[in-house]
Parts: C-alpha cells; structure tokens; sequence
C-alpha cells in the first residue's frame, strides 16, 4: 500500500468511526436510516470521486493529446529547418566553388597579362636598344662626308 492510498483509507476509516459513534444508543430503526444516510453520503462523495478521476483522465488526455501535436509541430519545424539548412549550405558550397572557379581565372588572366607586359618590355627594351645602337653608329653617308 503506498502512502497516498494509506491515508485515503486512514481518512475513509475515520470517516466511517464518526459516523458510527454513538450509533449503539440509538433504536434499530434509527440506526438503519443513519447507515442508509451515511452510505449515501459515501457513495454521492464516490460518484463525486470517479466524476472527478473522469474529468481528471480527459484532462490528461487532452493534455497529451496536445503534447504530441506541439511535439510533431516542434518536429516538423526542425525537419523544415534542417532542411533549410542543407539548402543554404549547398548554396554556400556552390559560391564558394564559383568564387575559387573566379578567383582561378582571375590569376590566369593576371599571369597571362604579367607574361604579356614581360614581354611587351622587352620588346621595347630592345627596340630602344636597336635605336641606341642605331645612333650611334655613323651613317655610311656621314662617314663618306667626313672622309676627304
């Protein structure tokens, strides 16, 4: 027996001895009908009892019931986020791969220009040359005039 069903019988049984108390002095008749009162009072405080436990059980129940939508609710929202989530990291993944696929092309077209001005560079450094070196070498003419 536990202990909360212990004192509900303790009270029921103390209930009983106080309606039971003086009971012997009174005539047989009499005490008939305070029996039948005191049972009707315990079987109206039962009915009240298990109308109480009903209303109690569909208390619960309902109380479950809503417990298990918010919980698939609560479920579906994570499911969705989860999602969600995969979604945007895809996406996240794919810009990144675009940006690196840029990023590639970018330094190719800057590798491909620094080869293009390297050799523009010595293209001018070599035409400066050829016309240094044009300079200072006298013409035949000059040097047909500077002859006697």
């Amino acid at each position: 027996m536990t202990q909360n069903s212990h004192s509900l019988f303790t009270s029921a049984f103390e209930t009983y001895r106080e309606a039971t108390r003086g009971l012997a002095e009174l005539p047989a008749e009499a005490q008939l009908v305070l029996l039948r009162f005191e049972l009707y009072q315990a079987c109206k405080r039962a009915a009240d009892s298990e109308e109480r436990c009903r209303e109690l059980q569909r208390e619960v129940e309902e109380g479950r019931g809503a417990l298990c939508a918010q919980a698939q609710h609560h479920h579906e929202q994570s499911t969705h986020a989860a999602d969600k989530l995969a979604e945007v990291k895809s996406a996240c993944e794919e810009d990144v791969r675009r940006l690196q696929d840029e990023s590639l092309k970018a330094q190719r077209r800057c590798a491909t220009l620094e080869d293009f001005c390297h050799c523009l560079l010595l293209t001018i450094e070599r035409a400066a040359c050829d016309d240094s070196a044009a300079k200072a070498a006298p013409s035949v003419s000059e040097s047909a005039r500077a002859v006697p």
